[in-house]
C-alpha cells in the first residue's frame, strides 16, 4: 500500500509534472520537515520504479517527473487503487487528546486544526464522537471562547484514556506514526531548546538543510540531523549577538577540500538570504565538522546488524519469554522498525524523551513491559534502556495483544507424535493467537492438566465433553468451529503472563542412539498385491520379523480401533499413515510401502481412498525423540499430496534427523 503522506508528494510532483521542485516546497505545501519528505521519497521512487517511472533529482533543483498523458493517468489509477487512507479518525483523536494533556491551560479550536490538518467543524465532531468514552473515566473536554478547549479531569485518568485509546484504536504503524510524530518529536525540542531559541527558527532552518544535504552519500542519523540543526540555529543566535568561535588553521586546511565544506557553503548562502544575516567563515567549517563526524558514523553503522534482522529477533524472543506469538503479526514488526532505528540514536545520545503513559501502560502490562525492556537491551546492547522508551515499544505488542487476546490448545490425537503435530502445524499456520500448550496421546489426556478456558482440540473421538473434533489438516468446517469456539473465550480470562516454565540443557546420549536408530531403521518394501490399510501393516510386521505374532496383533487392534473411527488417510486423498507409540514395540522404526495395485483405505471424512503409498511409524512406549518424530510427521503433512516425492528422495528427513542430532550437542556445549 501507499501512504497517504507518498500519494500527496507523488500528486504534487504530477501536478508539476516537467518541473523541479526542491524538497523544502514539497515540504511546505504538505506541512511537514523536508525530512520527512526527504524519507518519504525513498518510498516514493520504489512505487514509481514498480511502473518503470523514473523520479529525476538534480543538486539545487529538486526532483520531478516527465510523464506523457497517458503516463499521468495510469499513475494516478495506480495510486488511487492502492493508497492508504489519510490519517484515521482514531489517530486525529489520540493526537487531539495528546495535544490537551501536553496543554493544561488549553488551546484554541484553530491550533488543534492545523495540528490535525482538519477544519475546525471536524474537531468539533471528534470531541463530540469522544464524549461517551470520555465519561467512562471521569473526564471532560470544555469549551469557552476565552481559553479555547480543555481537558479537564484527574492527570491519571487522562494517561489511562490514552493509553487506552492507543493500544484498542491503532495498528503498530499508527502507534509509531503517533509517538514519532508527536510524543518524540514535542520531547525533542522542548528538551533540546525550550526557553533557549526560537521554534521558528528550527524549523526554517531544517526546511534549507534537507535540500542542501541531498548530495551527501550517507544519510545523517536522527541525533546527528536534530544536533546539526540546533547548531546552525545556535550560530544564527551567535552572529546576531556578535560571538565568535575559532577553528584551528590545521583543521581549516583538512576541511576545506571535502565535500562536506563545500555543502556548508552552499548552505551558508541560503541561510543568510534566510535570516538576512551574514554567517562567519568559521561557522561554515564548524558545520562541515559535524557532517564529517556522522560520516563516520554513518560508515560504523554499514558493519552492525541490520535493524530489521535485530527487530524480528527481538520480536522472536519477546514471543518466546511471553509465550504469545507476537511473530505471526507483519504490522508489528513494519511499525517496529521504523520506531526502533530513532530510538536507538535517542539512547546513543542520551536524549529523554516524555511518554505520558508510561505508568498506565506499566500497570496494565507488567510483564509485557518487563520483558520488552530486558529483551531489547539484550538484542540491540543497551545498558538500560529508559522507562518512557520501553513504555512506547510496549504500547505496540500491548495493540496486537488487545485485537488478537490468547487462546491456549491442547492437541490430542492416538500417539501424541504423529497426526497432533500436524494439527498443531496447521493451527499455527492458519490462527495467530492459538499457543499450543501441549501435544498429547489419549492416554496421557488422562493425567493432564486442562486450564480453564483452554480448547481441546483432538484428531480422534475423545471421552469427555469440552473439545472440538478435527481433521489433522484443519478443513474449512474445522475451522468454523475453532473460530466459533475462540469467540466464546472471554477476553478477561486471558492474561498475558511471563514464561516461567525453566529452560534446563543437558545432554542424553539415549536420545543420540534413538536418533540414529530411526535413522538407521528406514525400510523401503514393494508390494505387487492389491490390499487392505490394516492388512498391508500386518503383513509388513510379519516379514520384518521383528515382533512376535502377539505382539503383531496388539498393535493391529489398536490401528483398528482407530482406521474405524478416523481412518487412516492425511489429507482428503494423500497417503495412508499408520503410527503407533506401544509399549509392545522395541525399537524405532519408519517402513515406506508402495503398492502398485493399491492399498485400500479412508479418510477423515469416512470416504473409501485407494492409495499407492502408506508409512508406518513405529514408536516405542518409552521414547525419548517424540519432538523428532513430530518433526517427521509435519514433513508428512506438508507433502501429502506429493508423497511420491519422499519415497525418490529421502534427503529432507534425513537432514531432519541429522540436525536433530546436532542440536543436542549444541544443547551440552552451550550448557557446559
Amino acid at each position: 500500500m501507499i501512504s497517504s503522506r507518498e500519494k500527496k508528494i507523488i500528486n504534487e510532483l504530477m501536478y508539476h509534472n516537467g518541473t523541479f521542485m526542491l524538497i523544502k516546497e514539497i515540504a511546505g505545501k504538505l506541512g511537514v520537515s523536508s525530512r520527512t519528505v526527504h524519507r518519504e521519497l525513498k518510498n516514493v521512487r520504489e512505487t514509481l520504479f514498480k511502473l518503470n517511472i523514473k523520479l529525476r533529482s538534480e543538486y539545487k533543483k529538486g526532483v520531478k517527473l516527465e510523464l506523457a498523458p497517458l503516463e499521468v493517468d495510469a499513475l494516478s489509477k495506480f495510486i488511487t487503487e492502492h493508497a492508504d487512507k489519510d490519517l484515521s479518525s482514531e489517530e486525529k483523536k489520540v493526537v487531539l487528546v495528546y495535544n490537551l494533556i501536553l496543554n493544561q491551560e488549553g488551546l484554541k479550536k484553530s491550533a488543534l486544526a492545523v495540528e490535525l490538518g482538519i477544519s475546525e467543524h471536524t474537531v468539533d465532531e471528534l470531541i463530540s464522537q469522544m464524549d461517551e468514552q470520555l465519561k467512562t473515566f471521569n473526564l471532560e473536554i470544555k469549551k469557552t471562547r476565552a481559553i479555547g478547549i480543555q481537558l479537564i479531569g484527574d492527570e491519571l485518568a487522562k494517561q489511562n484514556f490514552l493509553a487506552d485509546m492507543m493500544i484498542n484504536e491503532l495498528n503498530s504503524n499508527s502507534i509509531y506514526s503517533v509517538i514519532e510524530n508527536n510524543f518524540v518529536f514535542s520531547s525533542l525540542i522542548n528538551n533540546k531548546i525550550i526557553g533557549i531559541l526560537e521554534a521558528d527558527n528550527i524549523f526554517k532552518v531544517e526546511r534549507l538543510l534537507m535540500d542542501e544535504l541531498d548530495v551527501l552519500p550517507y544519510q545523517l542519523t536522527e541525533n546527528a540531523y536534530l544536533n546539526l540543526t540546533l547548531h546552525i540555529v545556535l550560530a544564527i543566535d551567535r552572529t546576531e549577538n556578535e560571538q565568535n568561535i575559532a577553528v584551528r588553521e590545521a583543521l581549516k586546511e583538512e576541511l576545506k577540500e571535502t565535500q562536506e565544506y563545500f555543502v556548508s557553503s552552499s548552505l551558508r548562502q541560503k541561510l543568510e538570504y534566510e535570516f538576512e544575516s551574514s554567517l562567519p567563515e568559521e561557522e561554515v567549517y564548524f558545520i562541515a565538522m559535524h557532517l564529517r563526524g556522522s560520516r563516520r558514523k554513518f560508515q560504523e553503522s554499514l558493519v552492525t546488524h541490520s535493524v530489521e534482522a535485530l527487530t524480528t529477533a527481538f520480536i522472536e524472543q519477546v514471543s518466546a519469554r511471553m509465550n504469545y506469538p507476537f511473530y505471526a503479526y507483519p504490522e508489528l514488526k513494519d511499525g517496529l522498525v521504523l520506531h526502533i532505528e530513532p530510538t536507538l540514536h535517542r539512547q546513543e545520545a542520551g536524549i529523554i524523551t516524555v511518554n505520558p503513559l508510561v505508568d498506565t501502560v506499566k500497570e496494565n502490562y507488567p510483564d509485557l513491559f518487563e520483558v520488552v525492556r530486558e529483551t531489547f537491551e539484550e538484542q540491540f546492547g543497551i545498558t538500560t534502556l529508559d522507562e518512557s522508551e520501553t513504555g512506547f515499544l510496549t504500547i505496540h505488542f500491548g495493540g496486537i495483544l488487545h485485537g488478537n487476546p490468547k487462546v491456549e490448545v491442547t492437541t490430542v490425537c492416538s500417539s501424541g507424535i504423529g497426526t497432533s503435530r500436524i494439527l498443531a502445524n496447521q493451527l499455527k499456520s492458519r490462527f495467530n493467537n492459538l499457543y499450543i500448550r501441549q501435544e498429547l496421546s489419549i492416554s496421557d489426556l488422562k493425567a493432564a492438566d486442562i486450564h480453564d478456558g483452554e480448547l481441546v482440540l483432538s484428531t480422534v473421538p475423545l471421552d469427555m465433553d469440552s473439545y472440538i473434533l478435527v481433521s489433522p489438516l484443519v478443513d474449512e468446517h474445522d475451522e468454523y468451529k475453532i473460530l466459533e469456539a475462540i469467540s466464546k473465550i472471554s477476553d478477561s480470562a486471558q492474561v498475558l503472563k511471563k514464561s516461567t516454565e525453566p529452560q534446563s540443557f543437558h545432554i542424553d546420549p539415549d536420545k543420540v542412539i534413538q536418533a540414529s536408530e530411526l535413522y538407521l531403521n528406514r525400510i523401503f518394501i514393494n508390494q505387487s498385491s492389491g490390499t487392505g490399510a490394516i492388512e498391508s501393516v500386518k503383513s509388513t510386521l510379519a516379514d520384518q520379523r521383528s515382533l512376535d505374532t502377539e505382539a503383531i496383533e496388539g498393535i493391529s487392534d489398536k490401528l483398528i480401533n482407530r482406521y474405524e473411527r478416523t481412518g487412516l488417510i492425511i489429507g482428503k486423498r494423500g497417503f495412508s499413515f499408520p503410527h503407533i507409540k506401544s509399549p509392545l514395540i522395541k525399537r524405532h522404526q519408519l517402513v515406506f510401502i508402495h503398492n502398485e495395485k493399491g492399498i485400500k483405505d479412508k479418510n477423515y471424512n469416512d470416504e473409501a481412498v485407494l492409495t499407492s503409498h502408506q508409512i508406518l511409524m513405529l514408536v516405542p512406549e518409552e521414547t525419548l525423540i517424540s519432538d523428532l518424530l513430530s518433526d517427521i510427521s509435519v514433513l508428512f503433512g506438508e507433502n501429502h499430496e506429493y508423497i511420491e516425492a519422499l519415497f525418490r528422495d529421502q534427503t529432507p528427513i534425513e537432514e531432519i534427523i541429522k540436525t536433530f542430532i546436532q542440536n543436542i550437542y549444541r544443547t551440552e556445549r552451550h550448557d557446559l
